[in-house]
């Protein structure tokens, strides 16, 4: 942070975002779920964790098909999720978790939701558990992955506006064990030099006992 003694007369630049809050008033059937920290695959060396990088482009002449880059474990170091309850125990609960409060610790976690965050140049996200079945995934060819085409606040042409949240209802909430290794993937569009590639997933979990 910056202090200056005298402010600016007028801004140098005016930013304008929209936000859309939709939500439910609650209900007896309604039941309290948790939340981890951002999870992020790291590049490129392990001592320096950048959660964020650059993408050179293909070589000219690339089909578009294969002018991708896949943030993995295979091209960024580090793409794996060890998810535990202490991890669900996380600032963003606003105080104690009521997982804190459900002893002693269970042997699973059902997923109630699993929230990506990426940026522009992002075609696809999966995330996988430690068998390799597909727990969450998106891409822009089945709209879970959003660009706008317009010039308004939400809809700004060429840039990221729209990710998708996986849902799961309790009865059909994937289970994992306790400190299962999960993995991300995501993909990159490589037709140009691109920068600040990343992929971060925030987990939710049904609270057990609820």
């Amino acid at each position: 942070m910056v202090l200056l003694e005298t402010p600016p007369s007028t801004p140098r630049e005016r930013f304008y975002f929209k936000v859309t809050v939709i939500y439910e008033d609650l209900t007896p059937e309604m039941h309290a779920i948790v939340a981890s920290g951002r999870l992020h695959i790291n590049c490129c060396e392990i001592a320096f964790m950048h959660a964020e990088y650059d993408v050179l482009p293909c070589a000219e002449g690339t089909p578009a098909d294969r002018c991708v880059h896949i943030l993995d474990e295979a091209n960024t170091g580090p793409a794996f999720i060890n998810l535990t309850a202490a991890e669900l125990e996380a600032p963003a609960n606003f105080g104690r978790s009521p997982l804190a409060d459900h002893r002693p610790t269970p042997e699973y976690i059902d997923l109630a939701a699993i929230k990506p965050h990426l940026h522009t140049g992002a075609l696809a996200f999966e995330l996988l558990d430690a068998a390799n079945n597909t727990l969450c995934n998106m891409s822009v060819h089945d709209g879970g992955i959003i660009y706008g085409s317009g010039r308004e606040a939400g809809n700004e042409s060429g840039f990221l506006v729209g990710v998708r949240i996986c849902h799961f209802d309790r009865a059909h909430a994937p289970r994992i064990r306790q400190g299962e290794r999960l993995r991300m993937r995501a993909t990159y569009d490589a037709s140009v030099y691109r920068i600040g590639a990343m992929a971060q997933v925030e987990v939710f979990a049904h609270v057990t006992g609820y």
